[in-house]
C-alpha cells in the first residue's frame, strides 16, 4: 500500500492505494479549493477500479461545492467506466448530499466497505457527454459511442434502435446546418433517457425541410423533443420514457 498526503490551506487530502484508492479529506471545502479535490480524484478514477472518498471529517461552506464529486466522475468518463463512492456519518452532511442531488449520482454509505460494494451499483442518475467536430463521421461516431454507453447502463423499457435513429438525426442536422463543434449528452434516471446535441449556431433547426425527413423522425420516435436556445447557440433534445412513465428533468436540471 502506498500513501500520499497533500495540503492546501485548511484542507488536507490523504490517499491510500492498494488496488483501489481511499481518499480522506479533512478541513473545510470552499469554492476556491474545488480544483484541489477534483483534479486528483479525477486522475484516480481514471487509474484505478474504485475510489472511496471519506468525508466524515470534512466541512463545507455551501452545498454547491459537493458538485466536485459528480464533476470528477463525469470528467473520468462516468459510471461504470469510473466508480466513486463517498463515506459520511454526519446527519447534516447526509442532508447536504441529498439536497445537492449528489447522492443521486454518486454512491454514498456510512462505512468504507459498504461504499466499495455500492460502487458497482448503477446510480439513480447516470450521465455521459462527448464532443465531436462537425465532420461527416460525426453521426457514425455518435452512434458507436451511444451503443457502447447504453450497453453499459441498465435502460429498462428503452428501444436502442429508436434512440440511435433519433441521435443520428440530431447529429446529422447539426453537422449540415450548424457547422460548429457539437456536444452530445446523455442522461438516464428512473424516469427515462434524454439525448441532446448542442452546437454554437444561433439558427433554430428546420422541422420540415424541403428534402429529407428532418426532425419529423425525432417527433415520431421520441416521447418528447424540443430546442433550448442559448446565448452561444442551442441544444436540441429528445426524451424516451422507461416502462411507460413520463420523462423527467433534463441535463441542466
Amino acid at each position: 500500500m502506498t500513501r500520499r498526503e497533500r495540503r492546501e490551506g485548511d484542507l488536507s487530502m490523504a490517499v491510500d492505494r492498494d488496488g483501489d484508492a481511499r481518499v480522506v479529506l479533512r478541513g473545510t471545502l470552499d469554492p476556491e479549493h474545488v480544483a484541489f479535490v477534483r483534479d486528483p480524484v479525477t486522475a484516480l478514477l481514471r487509474d484505478v477500479d474504485r475510489v472511496v472518498v471519506d468525508i466524515t471529517a470534512l466541512s463545507i461552506t455551501s452545498t454547491s461545492v459537493l458538485q466536485v464529486f459528480p464533476d470528477a466522475l463525469d470528467a473520468a468518463g462516468g459510471w461504470p467506466a469510473a466508480r466513486l463512492a463517498l463515506v459520511y456519518r454526519d446527519r447534516t452532511m447526509g442532508q447536504a448530499l441529498r439536497a445537492s442531488r449528489v447522492a443521486r449520482r454518486v454512491a454514498v454509505a456510512d462505512e468504507p466497505e459498504l461504499a466499495l460494494l455500492r460502487c458497482a451499483e448503477q446510480p439513480r442518475e447516470v450521465r455521459a457527454r462527448w464532443t465531436l467536430p462537425p465532420g461527416l463521421d460525426a453521426p457514425r461516431l455518435s452512434r458507436s459511442r451511444l451503443g457502447l454507453q447504453l450497453a453499459s447502463w441498465s435502460c429498462p423499457g428503452s428501444d436502442p434502435r429508436r434512440v440511435e435513429a433519433v441521435l443520428n438525426e440530431l447529429v446529422t442536422n447539426a453537422v449540415l446546418h450548424a457547422g460548429t463543434d457539437l456536444q452530445v449528452g446523455l442522461l438516464l434516471d428512473e424516469d427515462g433517457l434524454r439525448v441532446e446535441v448542442r452546437d454554437s449556431h444561433p439558427a433554430l433547426p428546420v422541422t420540415d425541410p424541403p428534402s429529407g425527413y428532418g426532425l419529423r423522425v425525432v417527433a415520431a420516435l421520441a416521447a418528447q423533443w424540443g430546442v433550448d436556445e442559448r446565448a452561444d447557440g442551442k441544444t436540441v433534445w429528445a426524451r424516451f420514457s422507461c416502462d411507460g412513465r413520463a420523462p423527467g428533468p433534463g441535463l441542466d436540471a
